[in-house]
């Protein structure tokens, strides 16, 4: 169905896209139609090809918070945050047929589990299956690149601060993060209340060593360090802490990936 806005008063984000393509539900976070760099004229419009959850809650607040309107004219199938949205569910890989579940947290769409896809430059930690099933595959960082189902991709060095922000920031994000379970005593300040359920993968290398399971998680971004091109960003949560870190390490390392839609 074809989904029309109109931005009033001259206030609005110009749209700053055409035509999209995508037949599935989305969220106002996949069509980027604002941009801050410039204004609209009266009757500028927005033409959107699919049916979209539109979540004025939470991507339009400022919009609001400025005193700036939005009137929506619109077909069928238009849910609007607060009444309906994409459901949280599962998805399956393709490739090995492994089911993933997912959660919409803030603007984005993120697994709920670590990815476990066989890989060249992946492990099960300590070298055992049953570590791969509960905690996921743990990848260098060249191999976690091309490691996500179609659909989804390792999150970017930003990615991750969007979700981080969302969730109050660095210094207790981790604890919103961290599962109630499985993390080693005292599992500082976990609470899982966003739903991603963050699980202590440890850390491993190609020459067999591994460390740190139920202590520390660990997962990369695609975000390669541009200081030193042998390292790369990641993220980091510890047993001890509620907080979380961002850091950069080796690319050699063997880390976690936690994937996010496209």
């Amino acid at each position: 169905m074809k989904l029309l806005m109109c931005l009033l008063f001259g206030v609005c984000f110009s749209p700053t896209f055409g035509q999209v393509s995508n037949i599935r539900a989305g969220l106002w976070s996949d069509v980027s139609c604002w941009n801050n760099a410039s204004l609209p004229n009266l009757d500028d419009t927005v033409s959107l090809n699919y049916d979209i959850v539109i979540d004025i809650n939470a991507n339009c607040k400022f919009l609001n918070a400025n005193g700036h309107n939005v009137i929506i004219n619109t077909g069928i199938n238009l849910n609007v945050a607060g009444i309906a949205r994409p459901a949280d569910s599962t998805f399956l890989d393709s490739r090995d047929g492994q089911t993933y579940k997912f959660k919409h947290i803030g603007s984005q769409v993120w697994m709920t589990q670590n990815l476990n896809y066989s890989i060249q430059g992946s492990w099960c930690y300590a070298n055992n299956a049953s570590n791969c099933a509960v905690y996921g595959r743990l990848y260098e960082w060249d191999a976690a690149i091309g490691a996500a189902p179609p659909g989804w991709h390792v999150p970017s060095d930003s990615e991750w601060d969007t979700l981080i922000t969302f969730l109050g920031g660095y210094a207790e994000a981790g604890g919103k993060m961290k599962s109630t379970n499985l993390w080693a005593a005292p599992n500082e300040g976990a609470t899982n209340s966003s739903g991603i359920s963050c699980l202590p993968g440890g850390f491993g290398y190609s020459n067999g060593i591994f460390n740190s399971l139920r202590f520390v998680g660990n997962w990369w971004s695609s975000t390669a360090d541009i200081s030193d091109t042998s390292k790369a960003w990641y993220r980091g949560l510890d047993y001890s802490g509620a907080g979380i870190d961002r850091l950069a390490y080796f690319k050699f390392v063997a880390f976690s990936i936690r994937c996010i839609r496209d």
